[in-house]
């Protein structure tokens, strides 16, 4: 019954799908208030309209299909579905009319117009239909049975994330074990900062599964193997799963606890899922990255005249470069040329070695509160941080972020201890949590621990790190 429900329901959606586009292309030949463009002819004939229009719907059917539009996706976020359909409409329209234009030399249509209502009407029929069987799945209908398996700490947390989104619509009929695996008890659940909020039966051990499956209707194997277990009995249950035709998911142990970011990727016929350290999700870096591009744009433009002026005074001071180009390491090791006006002598670089024993900052880091090698000019340039303004193009260009650890030199990068890397895992950034609040009055260790705190992006930290900012730089705390 619900095999054939979900059938039912996919074609529907399938469907309404096609009708979205096909509307959409109709309402791009009727209304089109953008500038008309040489490609498009708005006295094409019907049957070459229909010939295009049928063109589009293929490309859509094939690039659906590719994006996997019409999987299951209830546990997946409206935002992520939205954006493989656009990914999926995109391609559909831009091939589609470039195909058209390749054999006609006209569009009937305007693309721009049929991708924005076509997305439009898609995501807000998926809008519907998601509230829509949410509201059933809360109701006990269109739920799927599920069994565990797996017993561990990462296996009771998944099974709690299930009891805590009813909307997911699985039914957990029981839990199997792997080998030795010992149930996670409740109170090492708390340990970890989680709330007990299910229990389910505990229905032996993986070597049961095939007698079970003789028993019972299960809809999905959620597969979530603890580290006592085999690669071989989960290879084993994996066959299990494929001769019963039986869907599985697999959540790898290892994963569990830290913050990292799945892909999948495809070596040849080869799969293989890939792993990048990241707390952010994907909806958050972008917001991140667009506040990022307007904000460093707007300030590159304002604060022209102040660059202007800075380049006159370091040129008239000493005659040397304006800006200082430094090798820093930015997010996941990756080098880059960072910017800056240049506030010091030409040979400091040189003298550094010489400097050495007056070095103030304990840890890889070298600061001296009095350096000699600062230049008259340079030393008001740092006092109010205008010195680090050129940053903005790195920060324009993606090197660096607004808000962000300080980048390090490679030098100190060698000299770090292996827990201390996890400092280059974030971008960079212009202003950061230790340049606000730390300075030179904390320890390099607690300087790293409070760089670290950038690994959980939060959109208020960063506007209240930027105003802090401002008053650190009107007060000239720079140096």
């Amino acid at each position: 019954m619900l095999r054939a429900f979900s059938r039912w329901l996919s074609a529907g959606v399938r469907l309404a799908d096609l009708v979205a586009i096909a509307v959409s292309v109709g309402i791009a030949v009727t209304w089109n208030p953008l500038p008309v463009s040489r490609f498009l002819d708005p006295e094409i004939e019907t049957s070459a309209l229909l010939t295009q229009g049928a063109l589009l719907l293929a490309m859509w059917c094939l690039f659906a299909t590719r994006f996997g539009i019409y999987q299951s996706r209830r546990a997946q976020g409206t935002f992520l579905e939205a954006v493989e359909v656009a990914k999926a409409l995109g391609l559909s329209v831009a091939l589609g009319s470039l195909g058209v234009l390749v054999v006609t030399g006209s569009l009937g249509y305007h693309p721009l117009l049929v991708f924005g209502f076509g997305l439009t009407s898609i995501v807000g029929l998926r809008v519907l239909l998601r509230s829509t069987l949410k509201w059933l799945r809360y109701s006990g209908l269109n739920t799927r049975r599920a069994l565990i398996v797996g017993r561990g700490p990462a296996a009771r947390h998944l099974l709690e994330e299930v009891a805590r989104n009813r909307h997911f619509g699985l039914d957990v009929i029981g839990a199997l074990s792997f080998g030795d695996e010992v149930a996670c008890t409740d109170e090492e659940l708390k340990r970890r900062g989680w709330l007990p909020r299910s229990v389910v039966p505990d229905l032996g051990t993986a070597d049961s599964f095939k007698a079970l499956l003789a028993e019972e209707t299960i809809d999905r194997v959620l597969v979530c193997p603890s580290g006592v277990s085999t690669d071989g009995e989960v290879e084993e249950l994996f066959r299990d799963c494929d001769y019963a035709g039986v869907p599985y998911l697999y959540a790898p142990s290892y994963v569990e606890g830290n913050q990292v970011l799945p892909t999948l990727e495809w070596f040849g016929g080869i799969p293989m899922i890939g792993f990048r350290p990241g707390d952010e999700p994907t909806f958050q870096l972008f917001v991140k990255r667009a506040i990022d591009v307007i904000g460093a744009g707007l300030a590159l433009l304002l604060l022209s005249p102040l660059f202007l002026v800075c380049a006159i005074a370091i040129r008239l001071s000493d005659r040397g470069p304006v800006l200082f180009r430094q090798v820093r390491v930015g997010k996941g090791g990756q080098r880059f040329a960072c910017l800056k006006f240049r506030s010091m002598y030409m040979d400091a670089e040189a003298r550094k070695a010489e400097l050495e024993a007056q070095n103030e900052q304990d840890g890889p880091v070298f600061k001296i509160r009095q350096d000699p090698r600062i230049t008259a000019v340079g030393r008001f340039l740092r006092k109010y941080s205008i010195d680090e303004l050129p940053q903005l193009w790195n920060v324009f260009r993606g090197d660096m972020s607004l808000v962000g650890p300080r980048p390090p030199v490679p030098t100190e990068v060698r000299r770090y201890e292996w827990w201390q890397r996890r400092r280059v895992a974030v971008k960079p950034g212009l202003t950061c949590i230790w340049q606000v609040w730390g300075r030179n009055k904390v320890s390099f260790k607690r300087w790293v621990e409070m760089d670290l705190q950038h690994s959980s992006w939060s959109l208020w930290l960063d506007i209240k790190l930027m105003l802090h900012t401002f008053g650190v730089v009107v007060r000239g705390t720079g140096m």
